[in-house]
């Protein structure tokens, strides 16, 4: 029988029989993670998946090879006990119900009479649960069996005289362990109840208080083990009730010894487990020895289970992170996390704080981290670690920040000196604190006589207290002061407190003016409408607006959850819940002043933990438990764009479409690619997806059709629907060690059912290889079918550690995953290397309107400068020379061969483009001399694009490589991009490095720019040409050697500042030295 139809080797994941998926929705997700403690874990039966449900009343399906989350399936509670079905197409889930999932489906089939379960079986058939005992003068609780699909109660087990702790089916759901408050331990058969044996720990071993805290039982039914405080495992003959064996964990002797939490018997009956709230061992039950011992660190075991063979285990932890182990010889470690996983929880929780003066910065705390993101570019801008922790407010124009520190000290960083400096200290805890909006003064609450006090910023000193009141008495409030506001004008006061009143005070007088009554609890908000006239309160699940002159009631509604005011539009954005689905609440913006509600924010939005509006009120920016941003369009519900921080500075933003920018291609590894219900990595369709343009298109609203265009073009349903990548592995060499350089590497490429395309070999991150069907394949011998097509390359290898990855591609361009192979070479490189340039310059294209000034004379300026500097560090440079009519496509390619022939492993080698180059589809173009533009396809085919030069620069085998490209990105055919072209410049740039793996440098001018030059040639290769000559010296350890970092740095510092004074806008070069620096020549 077809149960799961599973691609280990390119990460497609299917959990269903071959379907049609060309309607299936393309859903594009980050890797998220656990935001709270996994308290329950199941393998598949075939091992090659894993259930995990956690407290924050979620189930998440994992692939374990490649790590990725396949599916999160929102309950409305925390979850207890999970399993497979036998079928493996549902799984059963205990919470304060039973139900039964389908995993394709997301179906829920509730058993509603079935209450929270104690225990279910393996095969997810029976449950547990505890029942009254049936009769008043009967003391204590009965078990009662379910069946889970019927909803129907089988048998009541009578025979505890106490509360039932614990319980477990057997593997083979034929037997029952349960145990009772009174450390009463039963065993029971099923489904007749019959009880088989008993055992009284307390008088066990003649030791009292020997409390159960967790039993399991043996697969056959016939042993039990259960943990007790004392961090013992026990284990006993069910039928006799005689000791086997006494296990116990190992334990800090400064820590003492410490309770067992949980037990488990693997399905082999050769092993136990137990753990503890920081340690689990396994042990081998018929010696008793450990064999495996796992230590939690900072974070705390909250679960554990064995895989369905045996081999491994799984182990869940408070802070949401599953550990998977080996249990054999190789005990290989993998974890399954994601960008919310619980780490250090309360260190990475997001406070959104405010924007700046312009709205184009949003500022935000991550723990004691302080970050902005650029809301132009969806780029996290600056991120600062060790700032501090504590309640802040951003000032008006966001260049300031007042923070709580410590509960009683109020201290101000400055966000553009990083200035910090301590205001002043109050004797007890500030309760609420607010700042003006001009920044003369700050509003306080302490917990010490609950009055309301203004201090101003400028002099330093208290100016004003409102409203003191003890014991109850007096005009002030009668407890805690939950919230102040400041009015637009600075002219009034509004605080809110727990005795459910709003009152305004006078600023200037220190007398209160209104007292706003009418809510039904402590107060969470108070608000001020944009021109002062109006007050806005929450509490609970009610909303009021006054009138601030005269203190009448505007508008009062019942059942609303507050999350966030926009003064400007009156408009407040509210908590709702998802009628039918239990816990799951969306969001939805209201109109203050009519009642009048806008559409939907879509998806569930329960874990929302704080939000912010726009100052023009037209987005939303969202922050939940995950620290997920999300920004919101008011007016129509859709998501714009999410972000997230990762550790220490990575990031990700994507939009609903699926495209992304991320700070590096570690930090993309979080997204996963779903269609229907197939799963990949975001890296397999990296040149898909991978788009800064389209991500800022979105945020300025730039789009004009842009992004649904690619939509179109990017048909990965299509693609997906072809069938997936080939399989790739290694077949030789067997060794990790090899004493020769030049080694023949054979790897396999096992065909799935969407073909092979393209090959891409790597060595140290170089792309060194190029293979497409009926082009550089060699078929080494018959290999049998099961073994797959082999193709063998022979590589160079570099001295010391090397990494060799052959990635293969479907037909359709579905990447696999990579194989990777590590090879040491002993041998050492003795030979002096040689220097390769190769200059192209276009002036003179076919089309006049394309004709440039200096790139033929800068092509000569450099090879003769890199020829006079490299002389004595090379043992020869060879220039190749291609300008003007001979610079065409073929022309250009033959040039490659040429310099291909001739370099060895150990040389350098410079490629120097300059002529005219462009960005279509997120790729760069540069264009031969004689390009003719007829429409975009010309573009594509008649350019020389990253494909060609992958496959070209793959064939040269020099290791040292850097690659100059100076080009004028026209405009004359481009101009739906001009916009956001210093974005698609980057995209295009970082792809091709990432496909040709090699150092780029480049800078890309308009035509303007590049008919004008600088001091007689174009401005970025002025700068190079200077770089052989002052980059050691000005940027560099002046050892008298230029090397490729210097050049980079001089780049960096010297172009942007140049072109500005020129021109007025900043020419700002895309720098990536892939791998280390190396030097190109000596200062002349």
């Amino acid at each position: 029988m077809k149960t799961i139809l599973v691609g280990l080797m390119f990460g497609l994941i299917g959990l269903m029989p071959p379907m049609a998926i060309a309607d299936e929705k393309l859903e594009i997700f980050m890797q998220q993670g656990h935001t709270d403690s996994v308290s329950a874990l199941d393998y598949s039966s075939d091992g090659q998946f894993i259930l995990s449900g956690s407290w924050d009343k979620t189930v998440k399906l994992w692939h374990i090879d490649s790590g990725r989350v396949l599916r999160t399936f929102h309950l409305d509670s925390p979850v207890k006990d999970i399993s497979f079905t036998s079928s493996l197409r549902k799984f059963v889930v205990g919470n304060s119900k039973t139900s039964t999932l389908d995993i394709a489906t997301e179906n829920k089939m509730i058993a509603d009479k079935i209450g929270f379960p104690l225990a279910m079986s393996l095969d997810g058939k029976w449950a547990l649960t505890e029942g009254n005992a049936p009769h008043e003068a009967e003391k204590g609780a009965i078990l009662e069996l379910w069946n889970i699909a019927s909803n129907t109660k089988i048998k009541g087990f009578i025979g505890h005289a106490a509360e039932i702790t614990s319980a477990r089916f057997s593997a083979d759901g034929k037997t029952i362990v349960s145990a009772d408050k009174d450390q009463n331990i039963k065993v029971w058969k099923v489904p007749s109840g019959e009880e088989i044996g008993s055992l009284s720990t307390g008088l066990f071993f003649g030791i009292n208080n020997d409390t159960v805290n967790d039993v399991a039982i043996s697969p056959d039914g016939a042993y039990g083990v259960y943990g007790n405080q004392a961090g013992e495992l026990r284990i006993w003959d069910v039928i006799t009730g005689e000791s086997i064996r006494i296990l116990k964990i190992p334990y800090d002797r400064q820590r003492g010894e410490v309770a067992v939490e949980g037990v488990e018997y693997a399905l082999d009956g050769k092993k136990v487990l137990g753990f503890n709230d920081k340690e689990l061992s396994v042990w081998d039950v018929d010696s008793g020895n450990v064999v495996k011992h796992f230590f939690a660190g900072n974070d705390f075991i909250a679960s554990a289970t064995f895989s369905r063979d045996g081999k491994s285990i799984a182990i869940g932890t408070a802070n949401g992170i599953i550990h998977l182990s080996g249990l054999g010889v190789k005990q290989s470690e993998k974890i399954l996390s994601g960008v919310s996983s619980k780490k250090n929880y309360s260190d990475t929780n997001v406070e959104l704080l405010g924007f700046n003066s312009d709205e184009r910065t949003l500022r935000f705390l991550q723990g004691s981290d302080l970050g902005s993101w650029d809301l132009s570019t969806g780029e996290l801008a600056d991120y600062r670690g060790s700032f501090s922790k504590g309640s802040a407010t951003l000032s008006q124009n966001g260049n300031l920040i007042y923070q709580i520190r410590n509960y009683n000290e109020l201290w101000y960083t400055n966000i553009a000196t990083n200035k910090q400096e301590k205001l002043f200290k109050v004797k007890d805890y500030f309760s609420a604190l607010s700042v003006s909006a001009d920044g003369e003064n700050v509003v306080y609450s302490t917990l010490e006589d609950f009055s309301v006090k203004v201090w101003n910023l400028r002099s330093g000193n208290k100016v004003q207290t409102f409203g003191a009141s003890y014991f109850g008495l007096g005009e002030g409030h009668s407890e805690r002061v939950t919230e102040l506001v400041f009015s637009p004008d600075g002219r009034y006061v509004a605080s809110g407190s727990d005795d459910h009143t709003i009152k305004l005070w006078d600023v200037s007088t220190g007398e209160i003016v209104r007292d706003f009554k009418g809510l039904p609890w402590r107060i969470n908000n108070v608000s001020f409408s944009e021109d002062g006239k109006k007050v806005l309160g929450s509490a609970l699940k009610m909303l009021m607006q006054w009138d601030l002159e005269t203190g009448r009631e505007i508008h009062s509604y019942e059942n609303i959850d507050f999350i966030a005011y926009n003064p400007m539009r009156d408009l407040v954005l509210l908590q709702e819940d998802i009628r039918g689905s239990g816990s799951l609440k969306h969001l939805q913006v209201m109109n203050v002043s009519n009642g009048k509600k806008l559409p939907f924010f879509e998806g569930d939005l329960s874990n929302v933990s704080s939000a912010l509006f726009s100052r023009d009120g037209k987005q939303v920016i969202t922050v939940d438990a995950r620290s997920l941003i999300r920004i919101w369009n008011v007016e129509n519900g859709a998501e714009i764009l999410s972000m997230i921080n990762l550790n220490y500075g990575e990031w990700i933003s994507i939009t609903p479409e699926g495209f992304f920018n991320a700070s590096s291609p570690k930090a993309s590894q979080n997204l996963n690619v779903r269609i229907g219900n197939e799963v990949y990595g975001v890296d397999q369709f990296y040149d898909r997806f991978y788009r800064p343009d389209l991500v800022a298109m979105e945020l300025t609203g730039e789009k004009s059709g842009q992004v649904k265009l690619v939509v179109k073009k990017v048909d990965l349903h299509q693609v997906v629907a072809a069938g997936a990548p080939p399989r790739v592995t290694f077949v030789s060499p067997s060794s990790d060690k090899s004493s020769v350089r030049d080694v023949e590497v054979v790897a396999s490429l096992i065909e799935q059912d969407g073909g092979i395309g393209r090959v891409e070999w790597k060595l140290n991150g170089l792309t060194v290889g190029v293979m497409e069907p009926g082009r550089g394949i060699t078929i080494k011998g018959t290999a049998p079918v099961k073994e797959g097509i082999r193709l063998s390359r022979t590589l160079t290898l570099a001295p010391g550690d090397n990494t060799i990855e052959v990635v293969a591609y479907s037909k359709m361009g579905i990447a696999s995953n990579p194989a990777t192979l590590s090879l040491n070479l002993k041998d050492a490189i003795s030979e002096k290397p040689a220097l390769h340039v190769l200059a192209v310059g276009v002036n003179k294209y076919r089309d006049k309107t394309l004709w440039l000034n200096y790139s033929v004379p800068d092509a000569k300026s450099l090879a003769d400068s890199m020829k006079a500097s490299g002389t004595s560090i090379f043992t020869h440079v060879d220039i190749t020379r291609i300008y003007d009519a001979d610079a065409t496509k073929s022309g250009i390619e033959a040039a490659f061969k040429k310099v291909a022939d001739t370099a060895k492993s150990n040389d350098v080698f410079v490629l120097y483009l300059a002529g005219h180059g462009i960005t279509m589809d997120g790729r760069y173009h540069f264009l031969p001399v004689d390009f003719r533009y007829v429409n975009e396809d010309s573009v594509r085919t008649a350019s020389i694009n990253q494909g060609d030069l992958q496959r070209w620069m793959a064939d040269i085998p020099a290791m040292k490589n850097l690659v100059l490209l100076d080009t004028c990105n026209s405009g004359s055919f481009v101009d739906a991009q001009v916009v956001t072209r210093g974005l698609a410049e980057k995209t295009a740039i970082t792809k091709l490095i990432r496909a040709t793996g090699r150092a780029v440098i480049s800078a890309s001018s308009d035509t303007q720019v590049a008919l004008e030059g600088y001091k007689g040639h174009g401005v970025f290769t002025w700068a190079l040409l200077q770089s052989l000559k002052n980059a050691d010296k000005q940027n560099g350890n002046k050892d008298g050697v230029t090397s490729t970092a210097e050049i980079a740095s001089f780049i960096n510092s010297t172009v942007p500042d140049l072109t500005y004074k020129k021109w007025g806008y900043e020419q700002v070069p895309q720098v990536n030295l892939h791998g280390r620096e190396f030097p190109v020549g000596v200062v002349q």
